[in-house]
């Protein structure tokens, strides 16, 4: 018995040199690998058994996940139209105040929570306007009424050029007292806007296509789409509500598509 087990250590070490290869043995042999892995050394484990597990798990999903990758990995490999870039007019032009030391601070507060700093300046300039003013108003006449997030918010926009506010524009906005924004990591909201997310005019949150809607990322970079659903399922340290929603919409797209074939 101990010459079998040392064997097929021996054959589990080298045939996971090759993943291709080991994927297949491994979902072949999976009670086998699971008796093995609990024997294995700590050196092997370092190595394979978290690979090992990741495929156990990847056999319970079934084929409709396998098909999904093949789906977005064939229209990645697709040549983009020339005639379909992502439009330019709708990528953020305002840049102020992406230099600063706390630019990557999260918002964390509000609608846009899950935004950095900057990137709220460079989307959102009117409303970073109007929260100057207000944190301002409130410095002045009631501090001890801000959260801490809109305060530190406030404090960065000091040093920020932005275009002038309006009255009308807070209206707008639906503004609350500051004192009543939901900390960071509060649920948000305002995520899903008034659509509905199948219709695919949710705007993506976060990375390189910040402000573009989902229906434009899944028809224009299928790349950046199985990254996303990659990350959502694979990786939940990484994952915000954005890049979950996005690859929902992902996966309902894809299902839609296969069923009007």
């Amino acid at each position: 018995m101990a010459s079998r087990t040392g064997s097929l250590r021996a054959s589990l070490w080298r045939r996971c040199n090759c993943y291709e290869g080991a994927a297949k043995w491994v979902l072949r042999h999976s009670a086998t690998v699971n008796k093995i892995l609990n024997t294995l050394s700590s050196r092997m484990c370092s190595h394979v058994s978290a690979y090992c597990n990741w495929l156990l798990q990847r056999k319970t999903m079934g084929p409709e996940y396998d098909d999904f990758l093949k789906f977005l990995r064939g229209r990645a490999q697709a040549t983009p139209k020339a005639s379909e870039p992502l439009r330019e007019e709708r990528a953020p032009k305002y840049d102020q105040g992406k230099d600063a030391d706390d630019a990557d601070e999260p918002v964390g507060f509000g609608k846009h929570a899950e935004l950095t700093y900057a990137e709220v300046v460079r989307v959102q300039p009117q409303y970073c306007s109007w929260a100057k003013g207000k944190y301002e108003e409130m410095q002045a006449k009631e501090p001890g009424q801000m959260s801490p997030a809109f305060k530190a918010f406030g404090e960065y926009l000091q040093g920020v050029d932005l275009p002038t506010s309006s009255k009308r524009f807070g209206k707008s906005q639906d503004c609350e007292r500051t004192d009543r924004y939901p900390e960071r990591g509060a649920p948000r909201s305002s995520l899903a806007s008034d659509q509905k997310l199948a219709s695919g005019g949710w705007q993506v949150s976060f990375g390189k296509h910040l402000g573009i809607t989902f229906d434009e990322v899944y028809r224009k970079d299928p790349q950046f789409c199985e990254f996303v659903v990659n990350a959502v399922l694979n990786d939940d340290q990484k994952v915000n509500p954005g890049m979950l929603a996005l690859a929902v919409y992902v996966q309902h797209k894809v299902l839609e598509q296969h069923a009007s074939e």
